[in-house]
């Protein structure tokens, strides 16, 4: 007798593992730059398309902060019209860099993972082989059952690892860039003044402990300070912050490189050459010595 369940809860669960399947390992596969490429295709579309036909670019890939404001600065355009283009050329680079970075990050992060792979293979492939070879189990199924499940958490805790780091070190970066991005691009339409800090979330920004990220927090509140005090255009202190930022980042990803190669080799070190030793250990024991 074969059990056969309706059709929408095969539906449900279809696209419940769809779903899944999209949000966690093509995603991971994909890596953020894809996203990040699609969102700059649409830019052009955006740009060139905005006279004739603007109302349909209504359907963007998300991309960290890049979406939130991009959609912002359509729907002003919208109600304020753009002296412009609606993404202008700034904006665009800042987004063709941030990207280029996370090209890098997925690479390395996939490199990664290649070499643990095939680190496990070739553990697994000595096991299999000694013991084909010499005719004899050298550990119990359990121990082997424990290598493996050493292996897989190895491989887990260091894309936990490198999630923290990068969180930890780019979170309040992301911040100010997304704030002063917003102030940059929102600037340049006819937006009061308190409502474009209201959208730029200045007032929820709080000061960074980094020192280079403090002196651009200070720069960029000096600079909203005399535009609202004495109507002085920011766009150009804003234009050099962005720049800066950019400089800063950069240092910092060489930093974060540092921090990765160093736990990388923790992971292998620890859960992979741990197990081949572990392994050699009961496949020396095994033989008398005399």
């Amino acid at each position: 007798m074969v059990f056969i369940l309706p059709k929408k809860i095969w539906e449900k669960w279809n696209n419940t593992l769809k779903t899944w399947f999209n949000r966690y390992i093509l995603k991971a596969y994909r890596g953020k730059s894809f996203y990040g490429q699609q969102l700059l295709a649409k830019i052009s579309e955006i740009n060139t398309s905005f006279k004739r036909d603007f109302g349909k670019e209504n359907s963007l890939p998300q991309y960290k902060y890049f979406t939130s404001l991009i959609e912002q600065l359509i729907n002003f355009s919208r109600v304020y019209g753009t002296r412009g283009k609606v993404i202008g050329d700034q904006l665009r680079n800042i987004l063709i860099a941030d990207i280029r970075w996370e090209k890098k990050n997925h690479d390395i992060f996939s490199r990664s993972f290649a070499q643990m792979g095939v680190l496990m293979l070739a553990i697994w492939g000595f096991i299999f082989l000694s013991s084909y070879i010499l005719k004899k189990s050298f550990l119990s199924m359990f121990e082997l059952y424990t290598i493996f499940l050493f292996q897989i958490a190895g491989a887990f805790l260091y894309t936990i690892f490198i999630q923290k780091l990068r969180k930890n070190t780019f979170i309040v970066f992301e911040k100010l860039s997304c704030t002063t991005n917003t102030i940059m691009s929102l600037s340049l339409l006819d937006i009061s003044f308190g409502h474009l800090l209201k959208i730029a979330n200045l007032g929820l920004l709080t000061r960074p402990k980094n020192n280079n990220l403090r002196s651009i927090y200070d720069q960029l509140h000096r600079s909203i300070l005399r535009w609202k005090n004495y109507g002085e255009s920011p766009q150009s202190d804003l234009n050099y912050l962005v720049e800066e930022l950019y400089f800063i980042q950069g240092s910092m990803q060489e930093k974060l490189m540092i921090k990765i190669l160093g736990v990388k080799f923790l992971i292998l070190a620890i859960f992979f050459m741990g197990s081949y030793f572990y392994f050699l250990y009961g496949l020396i024991s095994n033989f008398d010595i005399y």
